[in-house]
C-alpha cells in the first residue's frame, strides 16, 4: 500500500464494506454466479438471433491417438475427438471462425499429424486462429502452425520442432517381482516394443529411420505453413524450445498476446469489427453410461446439433513422441 502497488488492507470480510464506501451502494455478486448468468445470457442472445460466434476448441494436455470405447484418464487431447469437433465446427454455418486455444507439450506424433490435417482443411473454410497458452511445444506447435494466425504469450514455450522415442525395460522389475513372461514372436524385428528386451541392433537402426523420415515430414511441414524455405526453417528446429517473443522472432509465430487478442484477431479474419461472442466447446470426459456423459453431450448439441455424438476414446501410445522430452520447473 505504500508503494502503491495496492489500494488498500483490508480483511475478506470488509471487501463490500470498503467498496461502499469507495464506490456508493453496491451489490456484491460471487464470480462463478456472474459468469454463469453471463453465459446464460450471450448463449440465448446468438442462439435467438443466430448471429455468428467464434468457436473455442480447448488443446489441453498430452496429445495421443485413442480408439473409440474406453475412458480418458486427465486432461490429453486425442486425435479422434479434436478431428471430429474440428470437422463439426467446419460444417457449421453459425461458426464464423475458431480460436484454437493450446497448452500442450506435445505427445503422440500420429495423432498430431491427423489434427493437423483437420485444423488444415478447417482453414480453408474458416478463419483459425491459434492461441498458445504456458506451452505448445513439439507436438503442441505441430497443431498451431496449421492455423491461418498464430498468436503465443511473451513466455510461451514454443517450437521444439523434432521427434522422440523409445521403450522401458521392464525385465527386471518383473524379475524382483516374481513376474515370469514368455512371448512367442517370429521376425527380425518382431520384438520392437517388447517391455522386456532392449533395442536389437536392427530394431535400432529401423527405429532412427523412422525418426529421421517423420523430422523431415514436421520439418517440411512447419516450412509450408510458416511460408520459410525448409533449410531456413531447419535453422530454428532440430528440437530447439523458444519462448513465444523469440519465436516470434524467428516467424515461428505471428504475434504476442492472450486469449482475448486471439478472439480478436479471429473476429477481424471473419469480417468483424467488433470480437465476436465466444463459444467453448469442451470434449466429452465421461463414460458412455455416466448420468455426467449424457448431459455433456446434451449441452454440446444445445450449442451445435452437429456436436451431440461426440465418444469419448480409449487412450494408447506408443510410435513416434513429438513431444517435449522434458518438463520446466521454474523455482
Amino acid at each position: 500500500v505504500t508503494e502503491g502497488l495496492v489500494d488498500a488492507e483490508v480483511y475478506p470480510d470488509r471487501v463490500p464494506r470498503h467498496l461502499r464506501e469507495h464506490l456508493g451502494q453496491v451489490k456484491t455478486v460471487k464470480a462463478a454466479r456472474y459468469w454463469g448468468r453471463r453465459r446464460r445470457l450471450d448463449r440465448w442472445r446468438w442462439r435467438a438471433r443466430r448471429t455468428p460466434v467464434v468457436a473455442v476448441l480447448p488443446a489441453v494436455g498430452q496429445i495421443l491417438a485413442g480408439t473409440p470405447g474406453g475412458v480418458g484418464q486427465g486432461n490429453v487431447v486425442t486425435a479422434r475427438v479434436m478431428s471430429r469437433m474440428l470437422a463439426a465446427v467446419r460444417k457449421e454455418p453459425q461458426v464464423a471462425a475458431v480460436v484454437l486455444r493450446i497448452d500442450s507439450p506435445g505427445g503422440s506424433a500420429e495423432a498430431s499429424d491427423l489434427i493437423w490435417r483437420q485444423v488444415r482443411r478447417l482453414a480453408k473454410v474458416k478463419p483459425v486462429v491459434a492461441s498458445m497458452g504456458d506451452v505448445a511445444a513439439s507436438g503442441g506447435y505441430y497443431i498451431a502452425m496449421a492455423a491461418d494466425h498464430v498468436i503465443a504469450q511473451p513466455g510461451t514455450l514454443t517450437g521444439s520442432i523434432g521427434v522422440v522415442a523409445g521403450k522401458i525395460n521392464l525385465g527386471g522389475l518383473y524379475e524382483r517381482l516374481g513376474i515370469h513372461r514368455e512371448v512367442m514372436s517370429y521376425g527380425q524385428n518382431a520384438g520392437f516394443y517388447s517391455t522386456t528386451e532392449d533395442f536389437s541392433d536392427s530394431e535400432r537402426v529401423r527405429l532412427k529411420e523412422r525418426m529421421a523420415d517423420f523430422y523431415r515430414i514436421f520439418v517440411g511441414k512447419a516450412a509450408e505453413c510458416r511460408e520459410m524455405d525448409p533449410d531456413e526453417l531447419e535453422e530454428h528446429a532440430r528440437g530447439r524450445v523458444w519462448t513465444g517473443r523469440q519465436a516470434l522472432e524467428r516467424g515461428l509465430v505471428d504475434g504476442l498476446g492472450g486469449f482475448h487478442d486471439a478472439l480478436a484477431a479471429a473476429s477481424a479474419l471473419a469480417g468483424h469489427d467488433e470480437p465476436l461472442v465466444a463459444v467453448t466447446l469442451q470434449p466429452p470426459g465421461a463414460p458412455w453410461w455416466s448420468p455426467m456423459r449424457w448431459l455433456t453431450s446434451a449441452q454440446l448439441s444445445s450449442h451445435f446439433p452437429t456436436l451431440g455424438w461426440l465418444i469419448q476414446p480409449e487412450l494408447r501410445t506408443g510410435g513416434l513422441m513429438a513431444r517435449l522430452p522434458f518438463d520446466f520447473k521454474i523455482g
